[in-house]
């Protein structure tokens, strides 16, 4: 007699999502239309799905889905049948199932697989349908306990919370995307409504449902959300087929082919260079560990490092991140405005959006032959993005080195100034020497000690509108930050351990209010200083204030960005004194300021640790705890903040 097949029949893949974080590039494409290895996200799950026995495949539509379709019409028949779900709202991942719930109601359908299409995913589906009906649950997650956000514990193969108090501890998964649920979670989700499926399977587990775990074997997974994930994941995927591991069968070998022949052709090829069918590479051209779409034409004089280039686009010129052509992206208010001003064809510019700053405004990099410019859009979050370009002018006339504005439009939101390069002094530190290093430093307190001279008689003349002057509310403010977003937040401290550090961090502030107050950029960090040509300019300094000069130069010798080491901070700190006899207020002030600077930047390391798209902060916080540890160090008493950032650098 045949052993009856139970493996579930139907799958829902979710493709409707706006794919916000990879910027305009997902305005011509869609997220599970991008190519990994030549073949879509989409097109790699359905090969999944239909491996492991369903024969029903859903796809769930909204942004864009026009590519999507045009896919699915063109592909090879298969053994499964698709089916499309066209949402006019978004639904979110629950919200997607409830509208859906016509494709799962025969009742034979006891249960089902449900599948993201932004990961690249290599894994036997057998060990987590195994698990789901050995423990009759609700539903079956695949989880990984080796990358990720690692925000979902578990015990036992038993899941208890998606929303780990401290994220990456031993006990905490990533959940991959994949998970088989039973007919029994529509019991769980809203009438109506957009709304995750993480939170029906909240609702079921607090009525006593059980929620499971799996971690499978030799499987291969990744997320591909943002521009940068997108690219590591092509390097991951060459890595494991080196290896002959799992996440080999994700790489089509006809593309190392194709590197070989493009080297033997005059370009230079560094790491991998994942180059489509139809694009056109000149010899000449410089390429390292990047993503080339179909029809894209990069020239001779290209150099794209770690970045994607986007289909039908021509560059020639450096591009990092990503690139695309204008007039086949949705690149959002302002860029469309900024080209009609600067009569520049869409068809003809292309767009590079830079990485996320953790602020609700965006940069974008245009690029039209050899011009270009970079266009600023900010929210309403914050008044003082409205003044950056009033703010640069009156810089300009006081000789300070910043960016020449080119347009503004404070109506739309918008300002365009000139592009100084792709160089900050945090890009160039790492090959210089400690002299050049040091004249370099030197260079920016010469710039910096031009704004801290500035009198209130030349900003009232000139109508400059500063944010508030820093005071003891300014300062607990910064210290409010410290405490929710870090010390809370990331280190789950008592409320008692809290008050005793916050304590100590405030009478170190109460010091650093009687010193003198100058006109200060307030966030003077190495990422906030470009270079060109060896010349320092600052960005950033709409927030811009009156307070201590020993602030600035804190934010710039006390970076946990950099970590300059003692000696030079030093030898810098007596420069700015020598050359500059007013700022000796600024050696008795000065590891005060440093102990507040770096409470402000764990505090804002901490939130943006916790944010989509700005992750890669966490990885600043121990040189954050280091360099604080070195300016308490210097200071007298403040005994319980320093055991507190001892104890924390030794977790």
């Amino acid at each position: 007699m045949a052993t009856q097949d139970l493996r579930p029949r139907k799958a829902l893949l979710l493709a409707a999502g706006l794919g916000s974080r990879m910027g305009p590039i997902s305005s011509d494409l869609p997220k599970p239309m991008m190519p990994l290895w030549g073949k879509p996200l989409l097109g790699h799950m359905l090969d999944l799905v239909e491996s492991s026995g369903v024969r029903d495949v859903l796809i769930n539509l909204h942004h864009n889905p026009t590519p999507i379709v045009e896919y699915i019409a063109a592909r090879k028949p298969g053994r499964v049948r698709i089916s499309f779900s066209f949402e006019p709202e978004i639904m979110g991942t629950g919200g997607a199932l409830r509208f859906a719930d016509w494709f799962f109601q025969a009742p034979s359908c006891r249960s089902f697989w449900v599948l993201n299409t932004d990961i690249a995913a290599v894994l036997s589906l057998q060990p987590i349908l195994r698990d789901f009906q050995k423990n009759t649950a609700l539903a079956a997650l695949w989880l990984t306990p080796a990358s990720g956000p690692r925000t979902v514990e578990a015990s036992d193969g038993r899941v208890s919370s998606f929303r780990a108090d401290r994220p990456g501890a031993c006990g905490t998964y990533t959940f991959c995307g994949v998970h088989l649920a039973s007919s029994r979670i529509f019991s769980y989700l809203p009438a109506r409504g957009p709304t995750s499926i993480i939170s029906a399977y909240e609702a079921a587990m607090r009525a006593g449902e059980q929620v499971r775990g799996v971690v499978v074997r030799n499987s291969f997974w990744a997320d591909l959300g943002t521009p940068e994930s997108y690219v590591a994941t092509h390097r991951s995927v060459l890595n494991q087929y080196v290896k002959g591991a799992p996440g080999k069968q994700l790489l089509d070998p006809e593309f190392l082919r194709r590197q070989r022949t493009l080297r033997r052709d005059g370009v230079h090829i560094d790491g991998f260079a994942a180059i489509a069918p139809g694009a056109t590479i000149r010899p000449g051209a410089r390429l390292c560990d990047s993503v080339v779409w179909d029809d894209a034409q990069v020239g001779p004089k290209a150099l794209i490092e770690n970045a994607l280039i986007g289909r039908a686009t021509k560059v020639n010129r450096p591009v990092a991140r990503v690139a695309v052509a204008c007039n086949l992206a949705a690149c959002g208010p302002g860029i469309s405005e900024a080209l009609d001003l600067l009569r520049w064809p869409a068809v003809s510019t292309i767009a590079m959006p830079m990485q996320a700053r953790g602020s609700d405004r965006s940069f974008t990099r245009l690029a039209y032959g050899k011009k270009s410019v970079i266009v600023i859009r900010y929210g309403r979050e914050r008044t003082e993005n409205a003044r950056y370009s009033a703010h640069a002018r009156f810089l300009t006339r006081r000789s300070v080195p910043v960016p020449a504005v080119i347009l503004d439009n404070t109506e739309k939101r918008f300002t365009v100034v000139e592009d100084l390069g792709t160089r900050s002094l945090l890009d160039e530190l790492p090959g210089l020497s400690s002299r050049s290093t040091e004249r370099i430093y030197q260079r920016v307190i010469d710039a910096a000690l031009i704004m801290h001279r500035t009198t209130p008689a030349q900003l009232s003349r000139n109508n400059v509108q500063l944010e508030p002057p820093f005071s003891k509310a300014l300062y607990r403010w910064e210290q409010n930050l410290f405490a929710s977003h870090f010390l809370k937040g990331m280190c789950r401290l008592s409320p008692s351990c809290i008050a005793g550090a916050i304590s100590d961090l405030r009478s170190a502030s109460d010091v650093l209010a009687s010193a003198p107050k100058v006109l200060i950029h307030r966030d003077l960090q190495s990422s906030n200083i470009m270079l060109r040509r060896g010349h320092p300019f600052f960005i950033d300094f709409q927030g811009m204030r009156l307070g201590p000069a020993a602030y600035d130069l804190a934010s710039l010798l006390c970076d946990p960005y950099v970590m300059l080491p003692v000696a030079g901070q030093e030898r810098l700190i007596q420069y700015c004194v020598r050359v500059s006899p007013r700022s000796r207020t600024v050696e008795a002030y000065f590891w005060y300021a440093a102990v507040e600077r770096l409470a402000q930047a764990l505090g804002a390391f901490g939130r943006l640790a916790q944010g989509q798209g700005t992750e890669r902060f966490a990885a600043y916080i121990p040189p954050a705890l280091h360099m604080m540890a070195r300016a308490l160090a210097q200071l007298d008493g403040l005994s319980r903040l320093k055991r507190l950032i001892t104890e924390q650098l030794s977790a």
